[in-house]
């Protein structure tokens, strides 16, 4: 049996690593089914998850009430079906700080190491860097979700060189005529910024980027996720006279502002994969990015590069968004480079580590 436990989708409704393991698993069961793959989960708020033949649990409400009790209830149940059925490899789906799983061989997935590298903007980085780094001591197996994590990895942990593999991540995200109505957007063309703004996301070089560019009376700013403004940000946009809009975070909304966007700005200093940069070029939007951490090996030659923390030239580069040529040209290379990343490609290569260990 192959088991994947339930941390991530007992924890998380929406997220990065539970969508991972949402578009994995199911591909695993239908490429690799003499492996037995199960989820258990058996208490789970995870708006991914399908009631399918390898999902064994049921969805619950994330309220006060669920959040006092269904981790242990998990954690019981868990630990019962383990020993019941002995499965010979388990992927967790996120770090545990004992190994658990003795008769297993263990696989973890690493998606960064930003709490190691800016620990100043992470409250509990410590206790998260510990938690990791018990997790990674009894791992079998490390796969990495780029070649900038491994060296990251590496860095800090150089013993683990031997046991670990680079799996690039993927997007299934296109835009469909039908999403593309009935979708209220910004009626000024706009630079979409998409998720968390704060710290080494570097949101505020883009106000400032475009608050000093030739552009920024014809161009807006439209974010999604990360929250609505705060008293801190509507204050900087009125500084730097920058209409800016937050557009929510319902995912198919996402897709229509990606299509319609004058270009994709990510400012991150850092990231361990970038999974925005495959959804813009997969939806036929420019790409903006700075030139650091995994972002050139997700984008390669499709995106315009601006330095890090560089505001002059980031605004440099929004000012050659202003050719229509240019624009045409990116959106093309884009979407070639796109089609380098697949979630069947993943799959097919977390299944050899899976026959290594078998």
């Amino acid at each position: 049996m192959l088991l994947y436990d339930h941390l991530i989708f007992s924890s998380q409704r929406y997220g990065g690593i539970s969508r991972y393991f949402s578009e994995l698993i199911p591909r695993v069961v239908a490429t690799a089914a003499r492996y037995n793959p199960i989820l258990y989960v058996p208490y789970y708020i995870n708006e991914y998850l399908e009631v399918e033949s390898y999902v064994v649990g049921s969805r619950i409400d994330d309220n006060r009430g669920t959040r006092k009790f269904r981790h242990w209830l998990n954690e019981i149940a868990t630990f019962q079906f383990y020993f019941k059925n002995r499965p010979r490899v388990v992927h967790q789906t996120y770090f545990r700080n004992k190994n658990v799983y003795r008769k297993s061989k263990i696989v973890q997935t690493l998606y960064d190491m930003i709490p190691e590298r800016y620990p100043d903007y992470f409250p509990g980085a410590r206790s998260l860097i510990e938690l990791k780094r018990k997790s990674l001591a009894y791992a079998d197996h490390i796969i990495c979700i780029s070649e900038n994590t491994k060296t990251d990895l590496l860095q800090w942990y150089p013993q683990y060189a031997d046991r670990v593999s680079v799996i690039h991540l993927a997007s299934g995200t296109s835009c469909t005529p039908e999403e593309m109505q009935n979708k209220s957007l910004p009626k000024k063309p706009y630079l979409l910024y998409v998720g968390p703004r704060a710290g080494y996301k570097n949101f505020k070089l883009l106000v400032e980027a475009l608050g000093t560019s030739k552009l920024h009376h014809s161009l807006s700013v439209t974010c999604f996720g990360g929250g609505h403004f705060t008293a801190e940000e509507k204050d900087m946009f009125a500084k730097a006279k920058i209409d800016a809009h937050y557009a929510g975070h319902d995912d198919r909304h996402l897709r229509v502002l990606y299509h319609q966007a004058v270009a994709y700005v990510c400012t991150s200093d850092y990231e361990g994969f970038g999974i925005p940069i495959l959804e813009a070029m997969q939806c036929g939007c420019p790409v903006v990015c700075a030139q650091s951490s995994s972002l050139p090996e997700v984008g390669g030659d499709a995106p315009l590069y601006f330095t890090p923390g560089d505001a002059q030239s980031l605004a440099s580069v929004i000012q050659e968004l202003g050719s229509m040529e240019k624009r045409e040209s990116l959106i093309q290379s884009g979407r070639t480079r796109a089609l380098k990343f697949s979630w069947d490609q993943n799959t097919a290569e977390t299944i050899k580590v899976y026959q290594r260990l078998f």
